[in-house]
């Protein structure tokens, strides 16, 4: 294992960690946002578990949030990858499966939690090819 992986694989497993601490820890605790790196391996983790494309994604998500998951647009969108109401987020399996809007989460304080969520459902529509994503995102025309 390279170094960089064994990087990328400590820092998902320490969000993984955080999502499964956030049960835990009272909304108002709950604040705190990933750092830019953070999210950036997340990404990179998320799209090979979907088989999209990770230079895509984090394209896509520098240009719609900088990696920020408290990213706010001017028309409501939220997020790493700046979800907009139901729309896409309602063609994702997490959206089937009845995970709340990651725009929910983040109003809950449930940062780490939505931002993982966020990530994991756009690398489900990337997967998906270019059409869909062109259907979804501005940045990833």
């Amino acid at each position: 294992m390279s170094a960089s992986e064994g990087g990328r694989r400590l820092a998902v497993g320490v969000l993984v960690l955080a999502l499964l601490a956030s049960a835990l820890i009272p909304v108002d605790a709950q604040a705190q946002e990933p750092d830019a790196e953070t999210v950036r391996l997340l990404i990179i983790d998320r799209a090979a578990a979907h088989g999209a494309d990770a230079g895509w994604m984090l394209a896509t998500a520098w240009c719609e949030s900088r990696f920020r998951p408290s990213a706010r647009g001017s028309s409501g969108e939220r997020g790493v990858f700046q979800w907009i109401g139901r729309g896409a987020w309602s063609d994702t399996l997490a959206a089937r499966q009845g995970v709340p809007h990651p725009a929910v989460l983040y109003d809950r304080g449930e940062v780490e939690l939505g931002t993982y969520f966020d990530v994991d459902a756009a690398a489900e529509m990337f997967s998906r090819g270019a059409r869909t994503v062109r259907q979804h995102w501005s940045c990833a025309r």
